[in-house]
């Protein structure tokens, strides 16, 4: 059989988050800045994190720079893992579990990851639920600003990781 890799992402794919992850920004940029004027009905679906914290950035009014991004970025990881340890844990979909676990008993399947997640973000959130091991490698969402560029990125550092083409 052919070796196959399976990329998954993260929010509305395997689990829910509640909204959490928003909070958490919410209070990043309020540490930052004091009072932040923050967009409530920016949808965060399909955006890398780099991209949320650019438009953030832009609706609050504030200058944004790769420098500032990557603090918020890691601000965020902070706060994101103190708020889901405090807060709702995370709602894995109904099917994940099992499907990650037979996948992963393949000998010719590798599981990956293509989340507009920071890697950090990414590793929180699985972890907090216990799938955070079955994933070895991806493209996050502080790997690159547009989510088109992650795909590429996840495929050539699992086949670095593994030593297989796929």
């Amino acid at each position: 059989m052919k070796n196959k890799l399976l990329l998954f992402d993260i929010d509305g794919t395997i689990l829910s988050t509640h909204g959490i992850p928003r909070v958490a920004m919410g209070k990043v940029l309020n540490q930052i800045y004091g009072e932040f004027e923050y967009d409530e009905h920016f949808n965060f679906s399909g955006r890398t994190d780099w991209e949320i914290i650019e438009h953030l950035l832009e609706f609050g009014g504030k200058e944004s720079s790769p420098g500032l991004i990557k603090k918020i970025m890691r601000q965020f990881a902070v706060e994101l893992k103190a708020e889901l340890q405090n807060g709702k844990p995370p709602l894995v979909f109904g099917g994940v579990r099992e499907l990650l676990n037979n996948l992963s008993n393949l000998p010719y399947v590798y599981l990956g990851l293509v989340t507009g997640n920071v890697k950090a973000g990414a590793k929180i959130k699985l972890s907090v639920v216990d799938l955070w091991d079955y994933f070895d490698t991806g493209g996050f969402g502080d790997d690159a600003r547009n989510r088109s560029d992650l795909p590429p990125l996840a495929i050539a550092r699992s086949q670095n990781l593994y030593g297989i083409e796929f």
